[in-house]
């Protein structure tokens, strides 16, 4: 037991071998355990355990808890380290806390961990991406870092991480693999990358389709989506349903749904634009479309053709727009049509209620 030599006590054998030469040089330090401090010419210094700080020369205001803790420390300072072997390959780095055996003792890979700064190692095992880095938090059960600048939670075998209140972000955030975002208990499912699910009892189940906000809501065809809604379904390639509720699109190919309710969709290029219950059913229908109005329907392969208001109407044939009355707003205005050989004609009517041919 050594005391009173530069202010600091020392207790076991070899503890503080270097401040009984030069009791000046390590002063305000406390040391138990065999060959604690031995080197210690630093000030400020506290080791509990064998071999904790036992190589320090330089470094102040370190504190060692545990066997072999910080023991190739040269010149760090600042450092804090709780646990069998933390720490201790460390030579040089300032403003670290380690807890847990081998916390920050080596890094990713097991090579030794020599140089570390402002980092923070918490758990047995915790280690760092590599030697030399700085402001790394590493957090859980044998959990390897990411690099400087870098937070990780918990190791690989984690399934679920709960945060509480409100989560606040600065800066982009990255998700890697499928995440759930918004439902109750969790009701939501993301099977496929690049996925996105916000609202409640939402699943997507194909790559890169998403649902944003709603209810119920179901995608399962690849680079498809469902903005908000209640009750819609997607299971076609290159979709959408935007706003609705309670609609569906099968069996089609770059197709969408704006708005409307009970709409359902098929075929390739084909749309529905607001309306109720309005209804493309036939898989070969292409660029073909339904403009609001109320239980319209396209039921063959019908090509460029468009129904436009109005109620109950059924498109059959190809590049045809389909209206239940035209009326023509502008005083004076018409209708222009085209002959076989292209001529151009205007239909307009006269004061007296007469059509017109110009």
């Amino acid at each position: 037991i050594q005391t009173d030599i530069g202010f600091s006590t020392y207790f076991g054998l070899n503890s503080g071998t270097a401040a009984l030469a030069n009791p000046t040089a390590n002063k305000f330090s406390t040391a138990y355990g065999v060959g604690t401090l031995a080197a210690a010419t630093g000030t400020e210094n506290a080791a509990f355990g064998g071999d904790t700080l036992l190589n320090n020369t330089g470094g102040s205001r370190n504190a060692a808890y545990g066997q072999a803790g910080l023991k190739a420390n040269l010149n760090g300072g600042s450092n804090s380290s709780l646990g069998w072997n933390t720490l201790s390959n460390i030579t040089a780095g300032d403003s670290n806390t380690a807890m847990g055996a081998e916390a920050g003792r080596v890094i990713v890979g097991g090579a030794n961990n020599t140089n570390s700064a402002q980092s923070t190692f918490l758990g047995s095992g915790t280690k760092p991406l590599n030697t030399g880095e700085n402001n790394q938090i590493v957090i859980g059960f044998t959990a390897e870092g990411q690099g400087s600048n870098t937070v990780v939670l918990g190791n690989t075998s984690i399934v679920s991480t709960q945060l509480r209140g409100n989560v606040n972000t600065t800066g982009s955030l990255k998700v890697r693999g499928p995440g759930d975002f918004g439902g109750a208990n969790g009701a939501n499912t993301v099977a496929a990358g690049a996925a996105i699910s916000a609202g409640s009892s939402n699943t997507v189940n194909s790559t890169d389709a998403g649902i944003v906000a709603g209810n119920n809501n179901t995608v399962s065809g690849d680079n498809s989506v469902i903005v908000g809604g209640e009750g819609n379904n997607v299971n076609s390639g290159y979709t959408g349903i935007f706003g609705a509720a309670s609609s569906t699109i099968t069996n089609a190919d770059t197709s969408v749904i704006l708005g409307g309710y009970q709409q359902a969709l098929q075929g390739t290029r084909t749309y529905l634009l607001g309306g109720n219950n309005n209804q493309i059913t036939n898989a070969g229908a292409e660029f073909s479309g339904i403009v609001g109005g109320e239980g319209h329907r396209i039921n063959t392969a019908t090509t460029a053709s468009v129904i436009l208001g109005g109620r109950s109407i059924t498109a059959t044939k190809n590049n045809h727009a389909y209206v239940p009355e035209l009326e023509v707003a502008v005083v004076g205005g018409g209708i222009t049509m085209y002959s076989p050989n292209g001529t151009e004609f205007k239909l307009t009517v006269s004061d007296a209620g007469a059509l017109v041919i110009t």
